[in-house]
């Protein structure tokens, strides 16, 4: 893959910016239901926290992080799906919220930045897992995600049936490696239906090759 020499730097975002946040979460108005609400907003602001990356003054993506087992993310149906699925405890885990990013910058190693800032937060907080999950309508750079060392580990309706890709990943700078003799399927990323049934099966997405398929292993 190409590298993205592109420096991009990190900021908080507190209440002073509630035009920005308000702005971010408003692209999610489109599904049957957006979590981020006036009231989850505060709750993020007050347990959690908004980050911004930006290009120079320009702020290009933004995104969210809060302890999963914060009262606001547990009124959720998506915890009891996050739970059903990971066998996790929500007290050792971040839940790093959803991406949006300027689509003129769609083509950006964002998630690198984002990867970096979550395992930063995360270690910070005590936590030894993150999970992140984006709607399965949103465009989002699947393989530099992959790339960043996080796995596809579900595709899930979770609140209000809203498909949702979950991933996750131990808080460590280092990915995963795959083991020799371990068994390896591959699945078209079109094939919502396959994608889903490997995760239930305990398969977890962690690359893809050149054909764009998405490479899983258990």
């Amino acid at each position: 893959m190409e590298k993205d020499c592109t420096v991009f730097t990190i900021r908080r975002l507190f209440k002073e910016d509630m035009e920005k946040i308000k702005e971010y979460s408003s692209n999610f108005d489109f599904l049957h239901f957006n979590p981020l609400n006036e009231e989850y907003i505060w709750h993020i602001l007050l347990e959690g926290a908004f980050w911004a990356v930006l290009d120079g003054q320009k702020v290009v993506s933004v995104t969210y992080l809060l302890p999963a087992d914060s009262t606001a993310f547990t009124q959720l149906n998506a915890a009891w799906n996050v739970i059903d699925l990971l066998d996790c405890s929500l007290e050792n885990t971040l839940l790093c919220g959803y991406v949006h990013t300027d689509s003129s910058y769609a083509d950006r190693d964002i998630y690198t930045a984002l990867s970096n800032l979550w395992t930063v937060q995360a270690a910070r907080r005590g936590r030894s897992q993150m999970i992140h999950f984006i709607p399965a309508h949103i465009d989002f750079d699947l393989e530099r995600l992959l790339n960043a060392g996080f796995e596809l580990v579900g595709l899930r309706g979770l609140d209000n049936l809203v498909p949702h890709y979950i991933f996750t990943k131990a808080v460590s700078f280092e990915k995963i490696k795959t083991q020799p003799g371990q068994q390896v399927e591959k699945c078209k990323i079109t094939d919502t239906k396959a994608i889903s049934m490997l995760c239930e099966h305990n398969y977890r997405g962690f690359d893809m090759d050149v054909e764009k398929n998405i490479l899983f292993r258990r």
